[in-house]
């Protein structure tokens, strides 16, 4: 999946922006997943469907950001 939303970051460019605290927090303040933009997203800044997709180096920082072990 590319991105669902043209507002949010397209997929090809998620490992870096997820690398980004700024980016990151951007979207947890608007409470916008960083791909679909759907409402109700983790400390990682994705909503739970886009989460779940996530597979590599993605999920490696996702998952950082979720544990608090962040960029």
């Amino acid at each position: 999946m590319a991105r669902w939303n043209f507002e949010g970051v397209p997929r090809r460019e998620l490992k870096e922006a997820l690398r980004r605290r700024e980016i990151v927090n951007q979207y947890v303040r608007r409470n916008a997943c960083m791909l679909c933009m759907r409402e109700g997203v983790m400390a990682c800044g994705l909503c739970e469907y886009c989460y779940a997709m996530l597979d590599g180096e993605e999920l490696n920082a996702a998952v950082d950001w979720n544990t608090g072990f962040r960029p």
